[in-house]
């Protein structure tokens, strides 16, 4: 039996649906909805997978699918409209929320290096096939070599 069909008198597992990769991380969010009694909830929350599209968050009381939210980035002070897609069931409240505009800013510059390390990486193997022109190579190395003097710089 497909794994992806429900049985019967049992959970359906979760099935990956994701549309970009996810960085892993633990980002500090506030989350503010609005409860089915009109009240406005508000709860902090971790970020611990994001993507330019969303991100699981872990939370203590976690809303309903399809609630809308409200995201601050805790680090930025950036506020991000957003909502319940799904709840992982394997998972203690892993609310899986989707941005209402993808956005590569909004989980700040953790989540920038972190994206661009996974690319470096996947970069490299594509490197080691071969087939590029040496020129290309050149403009790379100068330009990490840049990169790698500026993090060293601010590290210092």
């Amino acid at each position: 039996m497909d794994q992806n069909t429900p049985q019967s008198g049992a959970e359906t597992p979760w099935r990956e649906r994701r549309r970009r990769a996810r960085v892993s991380g633990g980002i500090p969010v506030d989350v503010v909805w609005e409860k089915p009694d009109h009240i406005k909830s508000k709860e902090e929350a971790q970020a611990f997978e994001t993507s330019v599209t969303g991100a699981a968050l872990s939370m203590m009381a976690p809303p309903t699918v399809g609630t809308q939210l409200e995201l601050t980035n805790r680090l930025s002070n950036e506020v991000a409209a957003a909502r319940v897609i799904a709840i992982r069931p394997a998972e203690a409240a892993a609310v899986i929320v989707e941005l209402a505009v993808p956005s590569e800013t909004f989980w700040g510059i953790a989540f920038r290096l972190k994206k661009v390390t996974a690319d470096l990486r996947t970069l490299e193997n594509e490197i080691k096939s071969g087939g590029v022109d040496p020129r290309l190579l050149q403009e790379l190395r100068d330009s990490v070599d840049h990169v790698r003097k500026t993090a060293w710089a601010v590290n210092e």
